[in-house]
């Protein structure tokens, strides 16, 4: 179950954007996932889904980019004013 782990961190990250931008929270996160990285992105959508509740991306959407390799990167993140 490692995509919770990193679900977790990502949602570390969008949470420490929204804080520093005063945002009302998280509408949508792009995601770009390596097609080698070993995450599918149904197990990663499953992750988020679960973990994003009470959370500042509470109310947001995920979406990935595939790319070629291994890299899982954030890209987006947009916030709600």
């Amino acid at each position: 179950m490692h995509e919770y782990g990193l679900v977790e961190d990502l949602l570390e990250e969008v949470t420490a954007q929204a804080t520093r931008r005063r945002a009302k929270g998280v509408r949508r996160i792009v995601v770009q996932l390596g097609e080698d990285s070993g995450f599918t992105q149904e197990s990663l959508e499953s992750a988020f889904e679960i973990l994003k509740g009470g959370t500042a991306a509470e109310a947001a959407t995920i979406e990935f980019r595939p790319v070629p390799g291994r890299q899982v990167l954030l890209l987006e993140v947009e916030l709600a004013a």
